[in-house]
Formats: C-alpha cells, sequence, structure tokens
C-alpha cells in the first residue's frame, strides 16, 4: 500500500471513480439548490420552496414573488422560469455564515435577457454582490453595478456554468475554463452572516428592470472555498461533467 504524508487539495478527491456528487458535495460542505420536482414543494407547477440536495437547506420564495416562480422543462431537465420585470425570486431561509463563498450555477438565457442570476448580500453594510447576464456576456460586480468583471458565455447557447468567488476584497468570475476574470472590490462583501438571493436580487418589490427572462437549473454555494482557484480544477470538472449528463450536452 502506498501512503503520502500531507493534504491534497479539495479538487484531487473528485475524480470520475470519487463518491456520488450529491456525496461529494455535502462532505464539502456545499449547500446545492436544485429547481427539481423531488426537491420543490409545489402547487401545481408554482414552486412554494424548495430543499437544499445537500444538508437541511431550504429556500422561500422572497416577499414579492406571490406565486411566480414556476417549473418548467427546458433542455431535458426541470428548471426555474422567470419573467420578465416579474419578481420570480427565492432567498435561502437561513443566512450562510462565511469570510469567503464560491457559487456555481448552471443557467439558460435564451433570449439574451436573463438579469440576475443571484445575489450574495452581506448583512454588514450595503455589501451586495450580483451575477447577471445581458447580450451572451455575464457580469459580476456590487450591487450599484459601478464596476464590474465580464466574461463572454459559450457561443451557440445552451445550458451554461458558470463560477464566481467572492472575498471581502476581490472578486473572481470563470465560464468553462477560460482564466477567470479577477478584481479588487474593496467593500463589496463582508465577512459574517449573509442573504443569498436566487434570480433576484432583493426580496422587496422594485429593481423591475434587473428581472429577467432565465432558466435556472442550479446554484451551488461553497462557504469559504474558492471555487475559482486551481486546485478546485477537479471540481469544476465534475460539475460539467454533472451538466452535460443532466442536460444531454444541449
Amino acid at each position: 500500500m502506498l501512503s503520502v504524508e500531507g493534504h491534497l487539495p479539495p479538487g484531487a478527491l473528485l475524480d470520475a471513480q470519487a463518491r456520488p456528487l450529491t456525496a461529494a458535495m455535502a462532505d464539502m460542505g456545499a449547500l446545492w439548490f436544485s429547481f427539481d420536482s423531488a426537491l420543490a414543494d409545489l402547487e401545481g407547477d408554482v414552486i412554494t420552496g424548495l430543499h437544499s440536495r445537500t444538508g437541511t437547506a431550504h429556500a422561500r420564495p422572497t416577499e414579492a414573488n406571490t406565486g411566480n416562480g414556476r417549473l418548467l422543462r427546458h433542455r431535458g431537465a426541470e428548471v426555474l422560469s422567470t419573467q420578465p420585470r416579474v419578481n420570480c425570486g427565492f432567498v435561502l431561509s437561513e443566512r450562510v455564515e462565511c469570510a469567503t463563498i464560491g457559487v456555481a450555477c448552471v443557467f439558460d438565457a435564451p433570449g439574451g435577457k436573463g438579469e440576475t442570476l443571484w445575489c450574495v448580500d452581506a448583512r454588514k453594510g450595503d455589501s451586495g454582490v450580483v451575477l447577471t447576464e445581458e447580450g451572451g456576456a455575464l457580469r459580476l460586480g456590487d450591487r450599484r453595478g459601478e464596476d464590474v468583471l465580464t466574461r463572454p458565455l459559450r457561443p451557440g447557447g445552451g445550458m451554461q456554468l458558470a463560477f464566481a468567488t467572492v472575498t471581502p476584497d476581490t472578486l473572481s468570475l470563470m465560464v468553462e475554463e477560460q482564466p477567470p476574470a479577477t478584481g479588487r472590490f474593496e467593500g463589496s462583501f463582508a465577512p459574517g452572516p449573509c442573504d443569498v438571493y436566487l434570480a433576484c436580487r432583493r426580496g422587496r418589490q422594485g429593481l423591475l428592470n434587473t428581472l429577467g427572462d432565465l432558466r435556472l437549473a442550479d446554484v451551488l454555494l461553497f462557504p469559504d472555498r474558492d471555487i475559482c482557484a486551481p486546485d478546485a480544477r477537479g471540481l469544476r470538472d465534475r460539475l460539467r461533467a454533472y451538466v452535460d449528463e443532466v442536460f444531454h450536452g444541449v
């Protein structure tokens, strides 16, 4: 038996023969939300609650989402279907405590105006980081929109997989295995408890221009982990394999 002293990076433990993906995500402390009828509380096709695939986390409709968030079958699997200028969003029922957070999301924006995919809103001050889609590109920045990182999406449409890491001083954004866009955004995120919104950036009415035509499948949260780091390559590869399998590569 061969043994090696020392610690392996997280991605090294996620090869194709590793534990099932859900178990691996749970071991890492990830919160994995899938808009899937097996995990959703439903009234018809209206989502009234969403349970995490890992652990006991839960997401609920925002105050302004009064029966607007609906399940739709899209490209081979179920997703959240949103409407322009209508709050169809969700918020985690409990805040996430972290100093850094990585986020992966699987989505499609068929019309090129998906707008808000998610928002991490720190409770200390007005510190909100938002990922949006418009015109075939992603934009990651603070809620004011004064400074943003951008990355083009994969040409040809279909389900997209994006990765972002939020720290108190730096934001990073990746699509596929393109080099990450990284920039300093001091004050955009404060360590501590944060609210996480899915498909919107606020729970109340208003900000209608930030609500678009989106098909959101999965959002995975990695508290205190840099999902864009080189040693997370194995994790990113495994999530891409998941997307190809579930959405048949379309």
